[in-house]
């Protein structure tokens, strides 16, 4: 009946936990993620569409079937990425030289970008509520094995037998657990850190 009523509690204590962490986190700026182009480290932003390789920033923007990549000096590669022939063409900034691949310039080539900004708005599109969802939940349990590590217990074994108590043990064990799942779920939310 303990285990009972600290499971309730338990509970509540969870549920405010969790409404804290969201409401503490939607206001987070998102860490930029990275694709790589010919082994060179792309790092994006969603923001304004820009991807940076070391000081160069490039723009790139989707339209239609459409991709377009601006280079640093103003260069525009355009390709169409869902035809079997892929429509490939440059702009070029008037008195700039014609070029046939960014390489002759020095800048990473349009087929490596395309293919980065592909792979990059791939990982976009993974980045889905299930994520948010699992983050959530192991957050929760993390609380739950560190706050209240009994009630776990009994949850998860406890209640299989009558009258059992958890051991020391158990309780140091899921409170370690709890603190290493919450270490986790930080670092996951905060990569950088």
């Amino acid at each position: 009946m303990k285990y009972i009523h600290l499971y309730k509690r338990t509970i509540k204590i969870i549920a405010l936990a969790a409404i804290a962490i969201v409401l503490t986190f939607t206001g987070c700026a998102k860490a930029p993620l990275i694709s790589t182009a010919d082994g060179k480290t792309l790092i994006f932003e969603d923001d304004n569409r820009t991807f940076k390789y070391i000081n160069d920033v490039y723009h790139y923007r989707i339209a239609d079937n459409d991709i377009y990549i601006i280079y640093p000096n103003g260069y525009i590669y355009s390709q169409n990425i869902n035809s079997n022939t892929a429509t490939k063409s440059w702009s070029i900034p008037t008195g700039m030289p014609e070029i046939s691949f960014a390489s002759e310039i020095g800048y990473i080539d349009e087929n490596y970008l395309v293919d980065a900004i592909l792979k990059y708005m791939g990982m976009k599109s993974k980045e889905s509520t299930t994520g948010i969802f699992v983050i959530f939940i192991s957050a929760a349990a993390g609380l739950w094995g560190i706050i209240s590590p009994g009630s776990l217990w009994y949850v998860s074994y406890g209640w299989r037998y009558k009258n059992a108590q958890p051991t020391q043990a158990a309780i140091i064990l899921n409170r370690i657990a709890g603190v290493i799942l919450l270490m986790i779920v930080i670092f996951k939310i905060f990569p950088r850190i």
